[in-house]
């Protein structure tokens, strides 16, 4: 697996990868079927109440307008907070003690996240990694209909971010200008093929070990592209470095055990080592 240490190896593609080409993409499925199946009585209100319950019945509003539209742009800072503080959430645990835990929550979680991505504008400091690993873990909780969105809108997020001003910008002194876009196309690039692994397991899509293959590829070059862009180690830091926010890490880690190191056996003898490679790279980089 050394050949995928080599920096010189890869760049940002300036063109969509083959094997990307053929996938379908839509920047608001993943939305409109979150719209279309939240309890607003229940959710919205857990939602809105999120920062101590401040401007709750005004921020309601907000959230009843994106439900109603599918359409996010541009939100004030209270709806923002609302979807960030939403997005901390852990269904997973039984004990939390904010909003709903279970399958309510995931649906709460899985709102928020995905309204966050689709803001025109962000908070400060805010890191895809960390709206995209619970926003990943809650469509997995949700079922197959909500994963194949996700995995439409990570397809279309990609395609926007590939372009020749992001390969020239991830190559050259002035990265840390915008190296927000770079650190996406990575991210997105791991959470699309955690997700292709998990539908080749449950036979949800076509079994295509190329595409397996080529994903895993991807994955494993974009992450140590971008570590070490960021002057990270890649050994002890690897993608997570580059994000400076380490609160969804534990959340990677869980995707990479469970669905890539735990499963590894059921995938092709061909694909295992890659698997492995990139499962060690999720679950050990702290």
């Amino acid at each position: 697996m050394s050949d995928f240490s080599d920096r010189d190896g890869f760049h940002m593609a300036e063109t969509l990868p083959d094997f990307l080409k053929q996938e379908p993409r839509s920047e608001r499925l993943l939305l409109d079927l979150l719209r279309g199946n939240i309890n607003r009585r229940i959710d919205l209100k857990t939602i809105s109440e999120a920062d101590y319950g401040i401007g709750a019945s005004k921020i309601y509003l907000e959230l009843e307008k994106i439900c109603e539209t599918g359409d996010v742009g541009s939100q004030p800072f209270d709806v923002r907070e609302v979807f960030a503080l939403t997005r901390w959430s852990r269904p997973d645990m039984p004990d939390w003690d904010s909003g709903n835990a279970g399958i309510r929550s995931h649906m709460q979680r899985a709102f928020a996240c995905a309204a966050l991505l689709r803001c025109t504008n962000h908070n400060e400091g805010d890191s895809i990694n960390c709206i995209l690993a619970p926003l990943l873990e809650s469509c997995i909780e949700l079922g197959p209909d909500y994963l194949e969105a996700l995995k439409q809108f990570v397809v279309s997020e990609i395609t926007k971010l590939c372009t020749p001003q992001l390969r020239r910008e991830s190559s050259s002194e002035k990265f840390y200008e915008d190296d927000d876009k770079v650190i996406a196309y990575s991210f997105y690039s791991v959470a699309y093929c955690i997700i292709l692994h998990i539908f080749y397991l449950n036979n949800k899509k076509s079994r295509n070990i190329d595409v397996l293959k080529n994903s895993l590829i991807f994955s494993i070059q974009c992450g140590n592209y971008t570590s070490i862009m960021q002057h990270q180690a890649v050994e002890n830091w690897w993608l997570y470095g580059a994000s400076f926010q380490d609160m969804s890490y534990d959340i990677w880690h869980k995707l990479a055990q469970t669905h890539l190191l735990d499963q590894i056996e059921k995938f092709p003898p061909s694909l295992q080592d890659t698997i492995r490679f990139l499962g060690d790279k999720l679950v050990t980089a702290s």
